[in-house]
């Protein structure tokens, strides 16, 4: 019994279409595009290499922008599928631990095992000093001197009676005592330069 050939061509057609149908599927469009997909898993400890349950691993590549994320179970184990070949960074943290860091070749579709020991977060202590300096500076842009009570008793004097005479010499630039020990304001020439 001999097949016609409109038969053979129904029967060509058919699986044609059931191919694309399978191809064309979200699954099976993702299945093909992860045949190079890469897995990473492995196991978080602490220094003493007990198990970490709860421990955050971040998966990332700037570059790309791609970022996958996973959690440590109980027996401290993460895994994660489906990963592009590229070079990523893993950052791995935990509260109470020093963050690990570390630089992962993803290159082929065998897993990428790692063992990953977490140190224990030193103890840090900050302290934050804020103080206000108000009237630090002057905010009058000229020049002045402030001569109050105390300052003008702690200057030395060279009689009893010249006391005023010994402080204005002593605390305005540019006076000077003259021979009888009074004080001479300075003097402009001719050209405006002071003299004395």
């Amino acid at each position: 019994m001999e097949i016609e050939p409109r038969c053979k061509t129904v029967k060509a057609v058919g699986w044609f279409a059931s191919v694309l149908c399978v191809m064309g599927s979200p699954n099976g469009a993702a299945a093909q595009s992860l045949g190079s997909a890469g897995t990473l898993k492995g196991v978080v400890t602490d220094s003493s290499g007990a198990l970490l349950p709860s421990v955050l691993t971040e998966l990332s590549n700037p570059v790309t922008g791609y970022t996958r994320k996973a959690v440590t179970g109980p027996d401290g184990n993460f895994r994660i599928n489906h990963i592009p070949q590229n070079n990523y960074r893993l950052r791995v943290s935990l509260e109470g631990f020093e963050p690990h860091t570390t630089e992962v070749s993803i290159r082929s579709s065998v897993p990428v095992e790692l063992g990953i020991q977490m140190a224990v977060a030193g103890q840090r202590t900050s302290v934050t000093v804020e103080a206000a300096a108000t009237n630090l500076l002057e905010n009058i842009p000229t020049a002045s001197s402030t001569v109050d009570r105390r300052l003008i008793a702690e200057l030395p004097t060279s009689s009893a009676d010249s006391g005023l005479n010994d402080a204005i010499i002593q605390t305005t630039a540019g006076v000077a005592a003259d021979s009888n020990g009074f004080f001479q304001p300075p003097r402009r020439s001719c050209a405006g330069q002071l003299r004395h």
